[in-house]
């Protein structure tokens, strides 16, 4: 008979845990070093720093399950409303490893579903409640990043890191209805190279919002500032791409393994998708989207560019970003950005109100986790808010394991 699976269970402020649904361990570092492969761990709505406050978690066995946004029993999940937030410990002294979850060894077959990974605090903002970046580290790798095969990345958030967003490279590996925000790096989603690309990574139902170029000046196509990096085969569709500095979409090998259709693009300063491969190079922008199947692509069908009907920002976030997007970016894309700021009850902006450097915002000014869960979209493409269902098994007997 095979071994049997657990469940355990995390919840923020819990004392002396077993990891049990009655007793949960604390923090998900215990869970992570407790659980067998096939295990599933349910982490309650809160935020989390590991052990010590490293604001590091690492997934070294197979086929582990992770969830998260469950109220303090486990009896309701809404990671939408109640989010389970990895974050970074602003005041940890010592040096941190570079990604706040890593894959080690055999991680294949992991599942993440409902968590919420906030890198704000490896930066430093100003003292106003919304203001720019100051300062932020350089050695810092992206949010997460894994390299086993059929990996699988769901209803998540990835918000204000410095350094990219997440790293995919094994076969078969889905990246599905998440929503990563307020990225500075090479790419919001990097989907690496690996020795074995038999099968496509899948990149369904997500919105990448707010690629930042640094300068100056933005937006002139340097390598950053990239909603999806595409260095091996992959399946594109149904993507929401919201204000990518330098481009939604590069690619770097394979077009014709590489299929992109039904996504949507809005507030975009450069490109929608370019070709940096040797031999192949190419720009398509909102003029000339129409050309995107001349690059070589597997398929390109019915992308577009819409308002995907954006609402719920805060308003003195919207009013900085889209001032530092119009008063710093060689092609500001002026209408669009104007509309979102009708629509959140903020004036237009000309060319004229931007002449000093005190009235062009500021770069990539912190978004908290409710100011992030607040945003709403009316597009059908993209990540949405979905209901999602309690799933815990009844429980064999198991060793009694406690810790502080």
């Amino acid at each position: 008979m095979p071994d049997p699976t657990f469940d355990w269970f995390v919840a923020a402020g819990s004392r002396f845990g077993d990891g049990s649904r009655d007793k949960p361990f604390h923090d998900p570092w215990l869970a992570l070093r407790s659980a067998a492969p096939g295990d599933v761990i349910h982490i309650a709505a809160g935020t989390y720093y590991g052990r010590y406050d490293r604001s590091s978690w690492i997934v070294d066995r197979p086929n582990l399950t992770i969830r998260g946004g469950y109220s303090r029993d486990f009896s309701t999940r809404t990671p939408w409303q109640t989010p389970t937030a990895f974050a970074v410990f602003s005041g940890y002294e010592y040096t941190r490893e570079n990604n706040l979850l890593n894959g080690h060894e055999d991680h294949s077959g992991l599942v993440l579903d409902g968590l919420f990974f906030d890198a704000s605090g490896r930066n430093t903002y100003g003292d106003k409640p919304v203001e720019g970046l100051k300062s932020y580290p350089t050695m810092d790798g992206p949010i997460a990043s894994f390299n086993a095969k059929q990996v699988t990345i769901r209803n998540c958030v990835f918000a204000n890191s410095t350094a990219g967003g997440v790293e995919l490279s094994g076969d078969g590996s889905r990246f599905e209805n998440n929503l990563v925000i307020n990225i500075i790096g090479i790419g919001m989603l990097d989907l690496r190279s690996a020795m074995e690309q038999t099968q496509p990574i899948t990149v369904l139902n997500n919105t990448f919002c707010f690629a930042h170029d640094l300068g100056p000046p933005c937006g002139t196509g340097a390598d950053q500032a990239i909603g999806i990096r595409v260095n091996r085969p992959a399946v594109i569709h149904d993507n929401l791409f919201i204000s990518c500095g330098n481009a939604a979409i590069s690619l770097y090998r394979d077009p014709d393994r590489v299929s992109i259709d039904r996504n949507l693009f809005y507030v975009t300063p450069l490109n929608l998708v370019n070709s940096r491969v040797s031999g192949n190079t190419a720009d398509i922008t909102e003029t000339n989207i129409d050309e995107l199947e001349d690059v070589g692509v597997k398929s390109a069908a019915d992308n577009v560019v819409q308002d995907p009907g954006i609402t719920g920002f805060r308003k003195e976030w919207l009013d900085s970003y889209t001032r530092h997007l119009l008063g710093n970016y060689v092609k500001p894309p002026r209408e669009a950005a104007n509309a979102i700021r009708k629509t959140a009850g903020l004036p237009e902006l000309a060319p004229s109100d931007l002449e000093k450097e005190e009235s062009k915002g500021d770069l990539a000014p912190r978004l908290s986790p409710l100011d992030v869960l607040a945003l709403r979209f009316t597009a059908k493409r993209g990540y949405h808010a979905v209901d999602l269902a309690v799933e815990i098994a009844p429980q064999p007997p198991r060793e009694n394991l406690s810790y502080q």
